[in-house]
């Protein structure tokens, strides 16, 4: 979690990439006493939490309900050719995790939000996805007794609070995220 966080601070995106997807996996196991990981163990963790990784990664964003004319190997576009933001984060864990580059998963991170794709047809995400894959990780209650060096910050909405304040406490979460969109969170 902490070479994540570090490499977000730097601005270096696509380093980011790998150890927070890790983290996401391992919590994802931990949160279900999985001994191993696969993509439906994973999807299943994705589509319970992706009412906060959303909110996190995609703020603009005013439905988890987007489709996007994307088609990420293993998944099935609709009939009109787009998948689901829980595909994409799908795919984004699920290429870190088999150690496919961003360049053959075909994704590109800008720093301003976004979300589409390219020119070149890669899908273009913001870094801000990353942010919420960690928030996952951190309010997890699976992760309650897990501890950070340092001064580690999380920002979720216009609360800046210490991750080591927030392990477990999707409670708090749940508040926040309650409280800005003004609808009942899961």
């Amino acid at each position: 979690m902490q070479e994540a966080i570090d490499h977000l601070d730097r601005g270096r995106f696509a380093l980011a990439v790998a150890p927070a997807c890790l983290a996401f996996d391992v919590t994802a196991r931990r949160f279900y006493g999985a001994r191993r990981s696969g993509p439906a163990l994973v999807r299943r963790f994705v589509r319970e939490h992706l009412w906060l990784i959303a909110f996190m990664g995609f703020p603009r964003l005013v439905s988890t309900s987007i489709r996007i004319p994307f088609s990420p190997s293993g998944t099935r576009p609709d009939a009109a050719g787009t998948v689901g933001l829980e595909d994409v984060i799908c795919q984004v864990v699920r290429s870190s995790l088999t150690h496919i580059d961003d360049s053959s998963a075909r994704i590109t991170w800008k720093g301003e939000p976004a979300l589409g794709l390219d020119a070149s047809g890669r899908l273009v995400l913001p870094p801000d996805l990353l942010w919420g894959l960690i928030g996952a990780v951190v309010f997890s209650p699976a992760n309650k007794n897990e501890v950070l060096p340092g001064n580690y910050w999380l920002n979720i909405a216009d609360f800046k609070m210490f991750i080591s304040e927030l392990w477990g406490r999707i409670d708090l979460a749940r508040r926040v995220v309650a409280l800005y969109t003004r609808a009942p969170v899961p």
